[in-house]
């Protein structure tokens, strides 16, 4: 079958429009693994390295993933009980690190799912608790509970959350809870 200059400039376009609309779907997915369960325990660790004002700003950051569309949620538990660990502590000695980073999420896998997951903040900056200025606790850590739902850091959205573009965000855009709800309906 031999296609006319017409149908194959159609043709481009619709492949070219499905390219765009599969780049887009997911934006910010990785190819690795979920979760198996869509409720997440975590707690806040490293002890006395964790300022206190800080603990607010990261149960702020859960519930931000928490309350948005889709079945993913993030229960606190005490540290015995987590499968999952979001601290401060061992962040800034971390030699694996660049000292330029705000903060870093190590997901676990085994089994083809996430089974836990470790995130740090850098407490070699100066943090703000009050969203008034950058690098700013809650932003940082909704940041890094992002990355537990499986997204990567990606500007193509620059508003989203996983834009890793020093602005104060406190907020999922439409387009982070959209993804959320396709990851975890």
């Amino acid at each position: 079958m031999r296609l006319e200059k017409k149908h194959v400039w159609a043709l481009s376009i619709v492949v070219i429009a499905l390219l765009v609309a599969a780049s887009t779907a997911y934006a910010h997915l990785y190819s690795g693994s979920k979760w198996q369960y869509s409720t997440v325990m975590w707690y806040i660790g490293g002890g006395d390295g964790v300022p206190a004002s800080w603990y607010d700003q990261y149960r702020a950051a859960a519930s931000t993933w928490t309350s948005a569309p889709g079945s993913f949620a993030l229960s606190e538990v005490s540290p015995p009980q987590a499968q999952g660990n979001f601290g401060a502590e061992f962040f800034s000695t971390d030699p694996e690190l660049p000292d330029e980073w705000y903060g870093a999420t190590r997901p676990f896998t085994a089994g083809g799912f996430v089974v836990a997951a470790t995130s740090y903040l850098n407490r070699d900056y100066s943090w703000s608790t009050d969203g008034s200025s950058f690098p700013d606790v809650r932003t940082v850590a909704i940041h890094e509970f992002g990355h537990w739902v499986t997204f990567i850091d990606s500007c193509q959205l620059p508003a989203s959350v996983m834009c890793p573009n020093s602005q104060v965000k406190q907020a999922l855009t439409q387009d982070d809870k959209n993804d959320l709800a396709a990851v975890y309906p």
